[in-house]
């Protein structure tokens, strides 16, 4: 699965050096092309030294009058914005979601907007779907290439299989019980249990902290080892 189809659409940059370092990005995650609207950011020397090895990725972006044009041939957009609108607002990774899915059937669109002020109220509303980058109250807005480098991110985790490298079993519990039964005589050894507290509750909160840890067989019979060990240089 390719993010060919999934393209960046720039709404008035103003930045040279910003439409430049989303060049990169774009050619970092392997995403389609870059749509510029209104702006000739792209073709200035900032553009070229800032897209660093993404050169191409500026000579081929698609220079556009308005949001119209942009859009016309795509069949699913998300905006991004600033502050949450109602219940079309998506999260990062839902919003690469939606379009990684639909990219399947044809070219989708992220807007971005300005840096100074985004994508204004009339503008959103005519999106079914937003989404928002949780920042701190005390400084919500991101810059416009920071923006562009969270959501390549999360669209090429959308695309990313898993891991297929099986997960290690954990112990079974006679290897944790053996754990115990061999941790318990060099504890008492080195007065960190009390003899006289025959239930063992300390020696029970420390194995129910490994137990929390999911250990597989071989960090158990590490630990047995290391005891096997202390025990030999202790005596």
């Amino acid at each position: 699965m390719t993010l060919t189809n999934v393209h960046f659409v720039l709404d008035h940059p103003r930045s040279a050096a910003n439409v430049g370092a989303v060049a990169r990005v774009i050619k970092n995650f392997g995403l389609g092309r870059m749509v510029i609207v209104g702006s000739l950011a792209h073709r200035s020397d900032e553009a070229e030294k800032l897209a660093h090895g993404s050169e191409d990725v500026l000579e081929q972006a698609r220079i556009v009058g308005d949001l119209d044009e942009a859009l016309a041939e795509t069949i699913d957009a998300v905006a991004s914005t600033g502050r949450a609108c109602d219940s079309r607002t998506l999260s990062p990774s839902e919003a690469a979601a939606r379009l990684v899915r639909r990219a399947q059937a044809g070219p989708v669109a992220l807007v971005l907007g300005t840096e100074k002020t985004g994508l204004d109220n009339r503008t959103l509303a005519r999106f079914d779907a937003v989404t928002t980058i949780p920042t701190a109250s005390a400084k919500r807005s991101l810059n416009l290439a920071q923006s562009a480098a969270i959501f390549g991110y999360e669209l090429r985790l959308a695309v990313t299989p898993p891991s297929n490298s099986p997960a290690e079993p954990r112990a079974p519990h006679a290897l944790i019980a053996q754990l115990r039964t061999k941790a318990r005589p060099s504890l008492l050894a080195a007065d960190f249990l009390n003899p006289r507290q025959p239930n063992d509750a300390v020696l029970d909160e420390l194995i129910r902290l490994l137990l929390r840890a999911e250990p597989s067989s071989r960090e158990v019979e590490l630990l047995l080892g290391a005891l096997t060990a202390l025990t030999r240089i202790t005596k």
